[in-house]
């Protein structure tokens, strides 16, 4: 029988010393190429730590056409917010600097549920929609829910800090330093990012679309929050709940509470009593249960300046005028520039209710639109006698 020959498997030395080096060469240019734990920002190495980085290159390295489109959504966002606080849940009118950035931190809220939605179902957003950009995943399909949402979470964490002062700041330059200088930012990692036009008139287009989104979108929605929160034929009850009500939305922290017998009282439940300066009675005029019209009268007798927008008409021309089905948004407009006159009498109809105002001052000097009460007169005052009522259910009278 012929010898058998055996076949090693192994290489022989001298090609195992040419090939090991070029396998050594091949991984430590990918792990060069790939981000290191010293190269990865604090929030990367807590949160995102164990994330596998399968790109180093960034898809489209625009940052500046990526914020455009990021300014678009985030002011489409801004103005969902505040519909949703300021419209639906009639939230404060007034807003200091704590609800101004728990509004922001509800914008994030916003992005989180609207975008992830958008970028499953369409695979782009109105801001991306405007600058050419699209997402898909590496396959060209659209993105899942889920991998939507957690591309969006990695954005908001990642990119913008959580939101929080500072931090959103340093994240927001670090992801801007990466994707102008190439690299591949996290939420990168497992999607295809395609800029489709980079031409000019897209960000012109971002730009002026986020302005006309903000400033024709939110003075509209100022003037829906002035509807009080009961419309209609309105009981005295529900007259002073209109009352209260725009007075706490507008930021007053005094406490006071008008009563269904139109008078005010303080946080303790007392009523509140001032010979020289009394607190304006609500006189309702009621007709088989139903609120027709309002009285007040008003009498100052305090130095220093009343400006146009005194508290009580504010008030009631918001509980009663406005909470008349009729009134639009526009009328509220004018019915404002309308109250600021404190000077003049006048009288006008706006859709079926009457307003008439008289005035009459001494030891008040003009100033402008205001009026200011001179220190050395003791004898000065002010007092405006101020009613609103329906036409077609009473005569004034």
């Amino acid at each position: 029988m012929p010898e058998q020959t055996e076949y090693s498997t192994e290489l022989p030395p001298e090609a195992e010393q040419d090939t090991e080096p070029t396998k050594l060469t091949e991984i430590s240019s990918a792990r060069k190429q790939l981000p290191s734990g010293k190269e990865l920002t604090w929030l990367q190495r807590l949160i995102f730590g164990n994330t596998v980085w399968q790109r180093t290159e960034s898809p489209v390295p625009y940052p500046g056409r990526r914020f455009l489109a990021r300014l678009l959504d985030w002011s489409i966002y801004y103005v969902l917010w505040n519909y949703l606080v300021m419209v639906l849940l009639r939230g404060k009118i007034m807003r200091g600097l704590l609800l101004m950035y728990l509004d922001t931190m509800g914008v994030m809220a916003i992005m989180l549920i609207t975008e992830p939605l958008l970028l499953s179902l369409v695979g782009t957003t109105p801001g991306k929609a405007v600058m050419g950009l699209v997402l898909r995943t590496d396959e060209g399909g659209k993105l899942s829910l889920k991998d939507s949402w957690r591309r969006t979470f990695q954005v908001f964490a990642d990119g913008m800090g959580f939101n929080v002062l500072i931090f959103n700041l340093l994240n927001l330059t670090w992801a801007r330093r990466n994707c102008a200088a190439g690299k591949a930012l996290l939420w990168e990692q497992k999607h295809s990012y395609k800029i489709k036009s980079t031409k000019v008139w897209r960000g012109l287009a971002a730009c002026l679309l986020a302005l006309a989104v903000i400033f024709l979108s939110l003075p509209l929605i100022y003037q829906a929050a002035q509807y009080p929160l009961h419309r209609g034929e309105i009981t005295p009850l529900q007259y002073a709940e209109n009352v209260n009500e725009m007075l706490a939305r507008s930021g007053n922290k005094t406490g006071f509470k008008l009563d269904a017998d139109g008078y005010w009282h303080d946080a303790d439940g007392e009523l509140l009593a001032d010979k020289e300066n009394p607190v304006p009675q609500h006189e309702m005029i009621v007709k088989g249960g139903k609120v027709i019209g309002v009285k007040l009268f008003i009498r100052m007798t305090a130095a220093g300046r009343i400006n146009g927008r005194i508290d009580q008409k504010a008030l009631l021309a918001t509980a009663f005028i406005a909470a008349q089905p009729e009134i639009k948004m526009i009328d509220l407009t004018e019915l404002a520039r309308r109250l600021s006159d404190i000077q003049n009498d006048y009288e006008f109809e706006i859709r079926g209710v009457k307003v008439t105002s008289k005035v009459s001052y001494s030891g008040y000097q003009t100033d402008g639109n205001y009026l200011t009460g001179l220190e050395n007169d003791p004898d000065r005052y002010f007092e405006n006698e101020f009613t609103a009522y329906l036409t077609d259910q009473y005569d004034g009278s």
